[in-house]
C-alpha cells in the first residue's frame, strides 16, 4: 500500500508492521523504514537494536534491559495502527498534504474552495498558505 504519487510519504501501515516486527529485532522501524526518510535518525535504530540484543550478555540485569525496546517498538505499532489515517497523515505527513478530488463515501466531493477552508481549520495549512492557495485557485478559474 504505497503511494505511487510521492515517495517521500509515509505509509501508516507499512511503518506499523515493521515497528512491530521490531519485538523481534529491535530497530527496524528506524533503520529500514524510517531512516529512508530521515537518514539522520538512523542512530535510533542503532541505539534500538545495541540495547535488544543486551540478552546476549553473560550478566543477568542487562538482559532485561533488552526488554525496553521491544516493548517500545510493540507499542509504537499499536499506536500506529490504532491511528485514523487522517491523524496520521496530519502528524506525519503534513508536508505532502494537498488538495484531492476524492471524497469518502457517504460524503459529498468538496470543491477545492471547501476543501483549502477544511484544511486551514485543522490546521494543516496557514492562514499564508490558505490565502496564497486560495488565489491560484481563483486565477484558474
Amino acid at each position: 500500500m504505497t503511494d505511487d504519487r510521492d515517495p517521500q510519504r509515509k505509509v501508516k501501515e507499512t511503518w506499523a508492521w515493521v515497528a512491530l516486527v521490531g519485538v523481534l529485532v529491535p530497530g527496524l522501524q528506524w533503520l529500514l523504514y524510517l531512516g529512508h526518510f530521515h537518514p539522520q535518525q538512523r542512530k535510533w535504530g542503532w541505539i534500538y537494536l545495541g540495547i535488544g540484543f543486551c540478552f546476549l550478555l553473560p550478566i543477568g540485569a542487562l538482559k532485561y534491559l533488552s526488554l525496553l525496546p521491544r516493548l517500545a517498538c510493540l507499542l509504537e505499532g499499536l499506536w500506529l495502527l490504532s491511528m485514523s489515517n487522517e491523524e496520521f497523515d496530519s502528524r506525519f505527513n503534513r508536508e505532502h498534504s494537498g488538495l484531492e478530488w476524492t471524497s469518502v463515501i457517504g460524503r459529498a466531493a468538496l470543491d477545492p474552495e471547501q476543501q483549502l477552508e477544511a484544511m486551514k481549520r485543522s490546521g494543516l495549512i496557514t492562514e499564508a498558505e490558505y490565502q496564497q492557495r486560495r488565489q491560484e485557485l481563483r486565477k484558474i478559474t
